[in-house]
Parts: C-alpha cells; structure tokens; sequence
C-alpha cells in the first residue's frame, strides 16, 4: 500500500491511503474520490464489502473491476 500510494502521489499529486476496510469507506464517504483502488484482504473489511458498503450509501458511483 505504501508504495503504490507513492508513486501515485509523485505522478497524481493528492492521493488518500486507508490501513483498511472500515477507514477506506469512511475515506471514501467523506472525500468523494474520483478513483477507488482497494485490495480484496485488508484487516476489518475486505474489499468486497467495501465495494458493497460504497455502493449500498452512493448509487451514483460505478465500479469496473479490474484484476491484477
């Protein structure tokens, strides 16, 4: 999470980083970010949930899976 948040933030410019699930969609509810990245583990919440907690409190947002 480190990394990749550093080499976005060096080409991106602002860049929020959450330790896990549960401060991801506070981040995300506060923030309204324009791209969500998220692992499918993390600690309290994984990714999918999140996907479906986001989804669940914003119907305007879309999401496109992408596999790595």
């Amino acid at each position: 999470r480190d990394n990749i948040s550093r080499i976005l933030r060096r080409r991106l410019g602002d860049i929020k980083s959450a330790e896990d699930g549960l401060k991801g969609l506070g981040l995300v509810l506060q923030e309204k970010p324009d791209i969500i990245i998220t692992d499918i583990e993390m600690p309290n919440m994984d990714g999918i949930k999140l996907v479906a907690e986001i989804r669940k409190t914003d119907k305007e947002i879309s999401s496109k899976p992408v596999d790595s």
